[in-house]
């Protein structure tokens, strides 16, 4: 909030005030870091854990620093342990609209607050799986997209629809313990060359070529019953599994919390007031190191 929000005469209150950051993934928490050298402690907005989607990967290899990889909620606890030590705020609501009013931008979440300069780093939401028939909202709303509340499961049944590198990586994390079916919609999926390697060399993954998800229902003990169709599902056109995953995208997660910046976006960024950082911006190229960059960015050009 602004400094007319705030008591008189404490500094560090100040430097906290003025800057928000929504999102504490590697981009948000990485600016916050970047912030905090030049002695500017922001507001940071994160509904969920920080870490991001991190919690979802398996072994992330192309960061630097971890020559033998590093699995994806080990880096994601160590980027939120700088966070806490940053000095930052952290507010753990769910940051609804961006409106920007006198000079300010007005964000609401469960509270409302001001402030002059905005970082936006909320990365990407799921696309939900199209042309696909459920038996019931219950049925659909069971579906997971990523493997952060199932990483644990043992003995189960898995079936992810989606063939590129998440659905891969998935796979592979969740194969130690479960047996896993990948659906792709086409002949080749389209994965990584590493990723595709690994899965084509693990016995507890199976891959079906040519194969679409038509129809999905509950059946007895909660299991899901998957209608399937395509050349490549053979006797394979109607399967259960015990988890279902869609893992056929991402889009960017911004639209719905900008809808009072319509038409001043490139204003307030060329007047150096609002950044954005990470997947948010960044299409195919989403990769840690990358958002990583762009959050230190965000925050020099803005500070």
């Amino acid at each position: 909030m602004l400094e007319s929000d705030r008591d008189d005469g404490d500094e560090t209150d100040m430097k906290k005030s003025d800057t928000a950051i929504i999102g504490a993934g590697p981009a948000g928490i990485s600016a916050a870091l970047q912030l905090a050298r030049y002695e500017v402690y922001p507001f940071v907005y994160e509904a969920d854990t920080p870490g991001g989607l991190l919690y979802n990967a398996g072994t992330v290899e192309n960061y630097p620093g971890f020559p033998k990889g590093v699995e994806g909620p080990e880096l994601a606890a160590l980027f939120a342990a700088g966070l806490e030590a940053s000095e930052a705020l952290v507010c753990p609501e769910e940051v609804l609209t961006v409106d920007y009013v006198a000079g300010v931008f007005r964000v609401q979440a469960e509270t409302e607050a001001d402030f002059s300069r905005l970082i936006i780093a909320t990365g990407t939401r799921p696309v939900p799986l199209d042309g696909v028939e459920y038996d019931s909202q219950e049925t659909e709303g069971g579906i997971d997209y990523g493997v952060i509340e199932i990483r644990n499961i043992a003995g189960k049944s898995v079936a992810i629809v989606g063939a590129g590198d998440a659905a891969f990586d998935y796979a592979l994390t969740l194969s130690k313990k479960n047996d896993i079916v990948i659906m792709q919609r086409g002949e080749k999926p389209r994965c990584n060359a590493a990723l595709m390697r690994r899965v084509a060399g693990c016995e507890r993954i199976t891959v079906l070529e040519n194969a679409s998800v038509e129809k999905i229902s509950k059946e007895y003990e909660g299991r899901f019953a998957l209608s399937l169709c395509g050349s490549g599902c053979g006797p394979h056109n109607r399967m259960t599994a015990d988890h279902v995953i869609s893992a056929i995208g991402r889009v960017p997660r911004e639209i719905a919390l900008l809808s009072g910046l319509a038409g001043r976006v490139d204003d307030l960024a060329e007047e150096g007031k609002l950044r954005f950082a990470g997947d948010v911006i960044n299409g195919m190229y989403r990769q840690t190191a990358i958002a990583v960059g762009d959050g230190v960015r965000a925050a020099m050009e803005i500070v």
